[in-house]
């Protein structure tokens, strides 16, 4: 939601993946919906047509090969280690302020009871 400068989406999946009427907002409408070729008529006939204002358009040779690397959200944040005061690295949660290292490179002081 919100990427207004969103010109092309990607979706290789042969049959048109579920979505609901919402899934895209008004920004993604004026982007273009890359699909497999012998996909195009599926996607047409349902809600995908509607998000892309029936802007949908066959795969190119070139699309196929890119490579789709993986995204991480603030969702997947992890602990990747935790530290007490005197800087010791601990296990498990510590009564008192902890202080965490998250795989995102950020660190947090916690207050555990």
């Amino acid at each position: 939601m919100g990427c207004e400068n969103l010109n092309d989406v990607y979706c290789y999946a042969v049959e048109p993946p579920a979505i609901e009427y919402f899934t895209f907002d008004e920004h993604q409408r004026l982007a273009t919906l890359h699909v497999p070729e012998k996909s195009i008529e599926a996607y047409k006939l349902s809600l995908w047509n509607d998000a892309f204002n029936g802007s949908i358009v066959p795969l190119t040779e070139e699309d196929k090969t890119v490579e789709v690397k993986e995204v991480e959200s603030a969702r997947d944040k992890k602990i990747v280690s935790r530290y007490d005061l005197q800087g010791r690295q601990t296990t498990k949660p510590q009564g008192g302020l902890n202080i965490i290292r998250m795989n995102d490179g950020s660190v947090l002081k916690v207050l555990e009871k």
